[in-house]
């Protein structure tokens, strides 16, 4: 994806798969492409599922979930200023997503369009595990997320989350309480 973005010539970059296909309406999603340090992102279509994915994301959801990046419109200018991390094979693009979503230099707003006719019978990300990534995962939700969404993730990505989640509550509980 690094060596594809410092080829191609354009303002807007759009990442696709050999097997995925670009839809109808993204013509009318590419006219939103105006400000140059705002990502602009809309739908895939899962063929095999038959569904849309995946709406608005909050920053709870992009930290539970990658918007996909065969639905992002990434400026150029996006990187000028990064590019994405080698070290994971799969996830690198959630990696870029999270760092950009804290970063603050550029915004992100969605488009309620479907941009692109996802595989999702023969995907890479659904047949190849990340270790790394997840390995890192903690950490990089721990530097690009706020205090609550990192220890919710914290809580919940270990064997014993229900023991944590119960745990991080009755600490919730009390702080609110002593601030009274």
């Amino acid at each position: 994806m690094n060596r594809g973005m410092n080829m191609a010539r354009g303002d807007w970059l759009l990442f696709l798969g050999t097997d995925d296909a670009l839809c109808p309406r993204f013509s009318i999603a590419a006219t939103y492409c105006r400000e140059a340090h705002t990502l602009y992102y809309g739908d895939g279509f899962m063929a095999k599922t038959t569904r849309r994915y995946a709406g608005l994301f909050s920053a709870a959801k992009l930290a539970r979930w990658n918007i996909c990046p065969l639905v992002i419109f990434y400026p150029r200018a996006v990187f000028a200023q990064c590019q994405f991390n080698t070290r994971y094979h799969v996830l690198t693009d959630w990696a870029l997503n999270m760092r950009g979503r804290h970063d603050g230099q550029f915004l992100s707003q969605y488009v309620s369009a479907v941009i692109t006719e996802l595989n999702d019978r023969t995907e890479v990300s659904a047949l190849r595990a990340d270790d790394k990534f997840h390995r890192d995962c903690l950490g990089l939700l721990r530097a690009n997320f706020s205090i609550p969404i990192f220890m919710w993730h914290w809580a919940v990505r270990s064997a014993d989350w229900p023991q944590r989640v119960v745990g991080l509550l009755r600490w919730f509980l009390r702080f609110v309480t002593c601030q009274r």
